[in-house]
């Protein structure tokens, strides 16, 4: 409704959020429109990721139940998981809208689900209409960001666990000999060396934020 869009325009994501999800609500009470009412619950979804991006360096207030104000940063909020459910209503009432699986799907590279991302960007372009076409040339830049965003997860994988073998390899001459505690001791001294630590969480945040090139940067800085 128009107080939903006015909250949002003024910035106030997360009370925009919940105005537009109440108006799915009423209207989903009121037997609206199977469209409409998924409309509204696509647009609460963006409002909660936008709420979460805006959160994660800020403090939020929100409501309690006995509509007392409470302040929460970003992550302690849960915007992530109310996006995902909003996503799965606008799903829900309307199965065949791209804008649901679009709107899903940014939520879970939020999440950092790229697996879950990738079906459900795949989803969304497979229910484009043909006058939707003009959508394809986004949706197929968030796939595609997507797929990087996972292959160089993998990689980060890879090469964490190929840190780890190096520290604790029993063919390595200077490893032979040890026990498990004393392997499992130098797998932690690996993890306690601030310059190696410092580029797995670089890398870790280059992969969140889809820099998939600056992230394989740092993990190899730390091999």
């Amino acid at each position: 409704g128009a107080m939903a869009t006015a909250l949002f325009a003024k910035g106030d994501y997360g009370a925009a959020a919940e105005a537009f999800e109440r108006d799915a609500q009423r209207e989903d009470e009121q037997q609206k429109d199977a469209r409409r009412v998924a409309s509204l619950y696509s647009n609460a979804s963006a409002a909660y990721l936008m709420a979460h991006g805006e959160g994660k360096n800020a403090r939020t207030k929100t409501k309690d139940e006995n509509g007392q104000t409470q302040i929460a940063d970003g992550e302690a909020a849960g915007w992530l998981p109310k996006a995902l459910s909003a996503a799965e209503r606008c799903i829900s009432h309307d199965p065949e809208w791209t804008k649901g699986y679009f709107r899903r799907g940014e939520v879970f590279m939020g999440m950092c689900n790229y697996a879950c991302a990738i079906d459900d960007y795949r989803k969304a372009m497979s229910t484009l209409e043909s006058s939707q076409e003009s959508d394809r040339e986004l949706l197929e830049a968030k796939l595609h960001s997507a797929e990087d965003a996972l292959h160089a997860l993998a990689d980060m994988k890879a090469i964490e666990e190929d840190l780890l073998g190096k520290k604790t390899d029993p063919s390595n001459p200077g490893e032979s000999g040890k026990s498990v505690e004393e392997l499992s001791m130098a797998a932690e001294d690996r993890d306690r060396d601030p310059e190696t630590k410092l580029a797995l969480e670089r890398a870790a945040k280059d992969v969140a934020s889809g820099q998939t090139d600056s992230a394989l940067a740092n993990l190899r800085h730390a091999l």
